[in-house]
């Protein structure tokens, strides 16, 4: 997986980047949202295969605003 960027604010955090292999994004969502530091509770992620690097993925994930 190649990681291009990870944009963070106080209640959004927006991460892009490439799968070098397929699924790689998916177990890492998932692997993230199993630890007990992972706060974010919505998230909205997309993927879209691009000839040169693999499958793009974008994601957006926040937290439950109050």
């Amino acid at each position: 997986m190649l990681l291009d960027a990870v944009t963070c604010k106080q209640t959004l955090c927006e991460i892009r980047g490439f799968e070098l292999e397929e699924k790689a994004w998916e177990t890492v969502m998932s692997d993230m949202m199993a630890q007990p530091w992972w706060t974010l509770k919505n998230s909205h992620s997309t993927t879209q295969n691009n000839a040169e690097h693999g499958t793009f993925f974008y994601a957006l994930v926040s937290k439950a605003v109050l």
